[in-house]
């Protein structure tokens, strides 16, 4: 499969990096088409765009079914090969597939910084960074070829435990997302420090995805990452960011005087009660024929004891 793997990325070299005006018109195509759908939706990466227009020409075609294989049958080529096919043959052309490699490969911040920095598919890159169990997830194709690797003998042995696997993977999602312990608070700020950092290329942009990454991830973010925001953006880049950092300060706040009230006025009326205990009990009148609580004789003139608990009188002697 590495031969055929291989095969495919040269066809795709000759098909989109020949020095001819079909090539760089094919090429310019298939990235401006990326770039217009993205701008009307910032959660569309490239492999999803990719399949929508795979019937465009032969090189959609082509690179749909390339893609396909990289993500589906890990086991079957040795990426390290395939990578380094890539990089010498077609290295600008096909990033997406070269940062699939190298998540295989376990080198997941060089492909991190492939899609942000040059492919720039943000929705790839926060789908391998912060939602790893899903199985669209990049970081699935690690873990698939990890077990494949272990434990399969045959191609469909593998197959069946790279399904069980992503059925684990969505189960594996679920229970994350219920519990909320699925984001990373370091992949966030990664990201967004990433994003910042776009700002002196393109500052629209890096607005516009700080502000969808806070939104939805801002309760794994500290509030210092507002001294990296650059001051000239809009208060509504990090408004909703404030705001729900601001809510949860003021709940905490209600929560802790609340908490503080009820213990005082448990302690008001144990106190107060103990005031009434007192006044209700009065003075100790004895006379002679008052006996023990516990024996039943009189007191006579020996020691006594008063219970507080009972207001029973005992002998001393009776007491222990």
């Amino acid at each position: 499969m590495t031969y055929l793997v291989r095969v495919y990325v040269r066809q795709l070299r000759d098909f989109y990096l020949s020095d001819t005006e079909d090539a760089r018109h094919s090429a310019k195509q298939l990235m401006e088409g990326y770039r217009c759908a993205q701008a009307d939706n910032l959660a569309l990466t490239f492999r999803a765009y990719l399949e929508s227009v795979c019937n465009q020409d032969s090189g959609t075609s082509l690179r749909f079914q390339l893609l396909a294989i990289l993500c589906a049958r890990p086991l079957s080529y040795d990426p390290g090969e395939v990578l380094g096919c890539i990089e010498a043959e077609a290295k600008p052309l096909l990033l997406t597939e070269q940062a699939v490699l190298l998540v295989i490969l376990d080198r997941t911040n060089e492909s991190v910084d492939i899609l942000v920095n040059e492919l720039q598919d943000y929705a790839e890159a926060e789908l391998l960074l912060l939602r790893p169990g899903l199985p669209e997830s990049l970081a699935q194709m690690n873990q698939a070829h990890r077990d494949l690797s272990e434990e399969s003998d045959d191609d469909q042995s593998g197959y069946w435990l790279l399904h069980q696997q992503t059925a684990t993977s969505i189960a594996n999602e679920l229970r994350s997302l219920a519990l909320g312990i699925n984001v990373g608070p370091e992949s966030v700020r990664k990201l967004l420090d990433m994003y910042i950092a776009l700002g002196e290329t393109d500052d629209e942009m890096a607005a516009r995805l700080v502000s969808g990454l806070l939104a939805k991830y801002g309760q794994f973010a500290e509030m210092d990452v507002l001294d990296t925001v650059p001051d000239h953006w809009q208060f509504s880049v990090v408004e909703k960011f404030v705001v729900s950092k601001f809510q949860k300060l003021t709940h905490s706040a209600q929560t802790s005087n609340i908490e503080r009230s009820v213990h005082q006025s448990l302690s008001f009326q144990s106190e107060l009660g103990d005031m009434e205990s007192k006044k209700r009990r009065g003075p100790l009148v004895l006379d002679y024929t008052q006996k023990c609580a516990k024996c039943g004789k009189l007191l006579g003139s020996s020691a006594f004891a008063l219970v507080p608990e009972s207001n029973d009188i005992l002998h001393l002697t009776c007491l222990g």
